[in-house]
């Protein structure tokens, strides 16, 4: 069986997700987003998946058509 040590996020400023993505450490990331998004938090989505599950979940969360969100 594989390891579930995968988790996927929002990042969210206010009630808007300015980030989704998968980590292996939520606190880190968390601290990495902030540099950019000072007021921002992270929200693990759903419980701990698998790698190929979490990038499963992200690819799916991809919008081509979206272009990233610029900080406030």
């Amino acid at each position: 069986m594989k390891k579930r040590v995968y988790y996927t996020y929002d990042f969210k400023v206010g009630n808007t997700i300015v980030q989704s993505g998968v980590t292996r450490d939520p606190g880190r990331r968390e601290l990495e987003h902030r540099q950019r998004w000072e007021n921002g938090r992270l929200v693990i989505v759903g419980r701990a998946k698998t790698e190929e599950s979490a990038r499963k979940w992200e690819a799916a969360k991809i919008d081509p058509f979206s272009p990233p969100r610029k900080p406030r």
